[in-house]
């Protein structure tokens, strides 16, 4: 089953700085979400990859993701090249998401911003029919790719990522405030 938004960060615990409460909240409307950490983080400070594996598994199980996976591309060397395109197609390509959330595009952080522009990039080629041998399945419609800065509030971004899935909101009824989201 194909996952509606996908978050791509360089780190675990990058998606849960930046876009958390966003993935939370589409969950918990009925929408299948995941995570896609490119690094296994490795060259962390604050512990091992081990237990940022851990950390990120529990983190997954609060968000409700139906999918978390991280890619072998060594921590503090993200790099945009086509190896690594490829490695983001694939996942694309298997999990086929409507809408990319991708990290902002400038930044400190050398891996941060290159994982956007890597994301970004992997996004577009996803879609190219000619690419079946070098990556196993068919493509499908690339997602809408969203950078976002480091923190931008779920109240703000839920309405443009639901109208970019093509989702809409309504009332569920004409008298209520509550909303509905609907495919």
């Amino acid at each position: 089953m194909p996952i509606d938004i996908l978050a791509l960060a360089a780190h675990r615990d990058d998606v849960e700085q930046t876009c958390a409460g966003t993935l939370l909240k589409m969950a918990e409307r009925g929408y299948r979400t995941g995570i896609l950490d490119l690094t296994q983080g490795e060259m962390g400070t604050r512990g091992t990859a081990e237990d940022r594996a851990r950390e990120a598994a529990e983190a997954a199980r609060i968000l409700k993701v139906s999918w978390r996976q991280a890619l072998d591309i060594p921590d503090g060397r993200v790099e945009n090249t086509w190896e690594n395109r490829l490695k983001v197609v694939r996942v694309l390509r298997e999990q086929r998401p409507r809408v990319l959330i991708l990290p902002y595009w400038e930044g400190r952080h050398p891996d941060h911003y290159t994982a956007s522009i890597l994301g970004y990039e992997a996004a577009f080629i996803s879609g190219l029919a000619k690419l079946n041998s070098a990556v196993s399945r068919q493509p499908s419609a690339p997602p809408v790719a969203i950078r976002l800065r480091l923190i931008v509030l779920s109240k703000l971004f839920t309405p443009a990522c639901t109208a970019m899935c093509g989702l809409r909101l309504s009332s569920t009824s004409p008298t209520s405030s509550k909303r509905a989201l609907q495919r």
